[in-house]
């Protein structure tokens, strides 16, 4: 049984676009245009290790804000990107991840999950896609 639900994660992994952690609001604007399909962008460092994660609902509702484009573009990601990402890797269970969902601020429970195959950012798993699984 554990190796069917491994196969089943796995294929739901999708490809997701990805900035380094140096990167500027601006930069990562310039990324989700040139993606518009993306739900989400994983920030990582160099050794493509997550280390935050932008869901581009939010950041697009803080860059058309108060404080809005003007005064963001020129931060860096790190200060719109979520820090506590929920990861996953190829030996994560189906209901393993959605306990850990359950248990997650309600704002964040939606968030993409950022899945590592070998040490490093492999694509994300929409959380749908995971509720909606047999």
């Amino acid at each position: 049984m554990n190796a069917s639900v491994k196969l089943e994660l796995s294929e739901m992994v999708r490809p997701a676009p990805r900035v380094f952690v140096s990167q500027t609001c601006k930069e990562t604007l310039n990324v989700l245009l040139s993606n518009p399909d993306a739900k989400c962008i994983v920030v990582t460092d160099k050794q493509e290790k997550p280390l935050g994660l932008v869901m581009c609902d939010r950041f697009f509702f803080r860059l058309t804000g108060p404080y809005g484009i003007d005064m963001l573009f020129r931060e860096s990601i790190i200060k719109l990107m979520s820090r506590t990402p929920l990861i996953a890797t190829t030996g994560a269970s189906s209901e393993s991840l959605l306990d850990q969902i359950g248990q997650r601020p309600a704002a964040i429970r939606n968030d993409s999950i950022v899945w590592m195959e070998q040490g490093k950012f492999a694509g994300v798993i929409h959380v749908s896609d995971l509720v909606q699984m047999p």
